[in-house]
């Protein structure tokens, strides 16, 4: 399989842009923001956002829509990066299966902000850095729940492309504008 998650993103802001949400400006850079001050800084980040809003580490489960959506722009600000909150679905090649697999069509249903469109739907969302490395704060510890191979609180960030990274993120809309309009009225409080 010949799989780019840069190409991928690059048509998921045309995507965006055809639904008619605005797109940043967007361009990779050749960088890595992995490195130990950056993992540091991303931990405080998120323990820091665990204790405003009164959750544990187990509270992440299924929570990637509100967390990923409330936590991008911090990221910007504290790894000195652009952060975009990415709506998509993933194959996870542990059990050589894709997860939460939508079309465009199914979003464009979900837009209409009524429950029923999304219900029974699966979604989801995690944060692209312009490095190409994905920031997932919630899959680990939903996995681990299931499986118990990792513990709560887990953080992925990788580059998907590379052999290490056993999740392959298909982004398919970025951006909180699409977030909002897609789930914010029952998802976001």
């Amino acid at each position: 399989m010949d799989y780019s998650y840069q190409k991928e993103f690059q048509e998921a802001l045309e995507r965006t842009k055809r639904l008619g949400f605005t797109i940043p400006k967007w361009k990779f850079n050749d960088r890595l923001l992995r490195s130990k001050d950056s993992i540091e800084k991303i931990s405080n980040t998120l323990m820091n956002f665990l204790r405003y809003h009164d959750m544990s580490f187990e509270d992440l489960s299924a929570q990637c829509i509100a967390v990923h959506t409330k936590i991008s722009e911090i990221i910007t600000q504290v790894i000195s990066c652009n952060a975009l909150v990415t709506i998509g679905w993933f194959y996870d090649e542990n059990i050589n299966d894709s997860l939460y697999k939508f079309t465009e069509e199914e979003f464009k249903s979900w837009m209409s902000n009524e429950l029923q469109a999304f219900q029974g739907s699966d979604v989801h969302v995690w944060i692209t850095l312009d490095s190409g490395e994905v920031i997932d704060f919630t899959l680990l510890t939903t996995i681990g729940k299931i499986n118990g191979m990792f513990k709560p609180g887990s953080v992925l960030m990788a580059r998907p492309e590379k052999s290490e990274c056993f999740i392959k993120y298909h982004p398919m809309v970025v951006g909180k504008e699409a977030v909002f309009r897609a789930f914010g009225s029952w998802f976001l409080v």
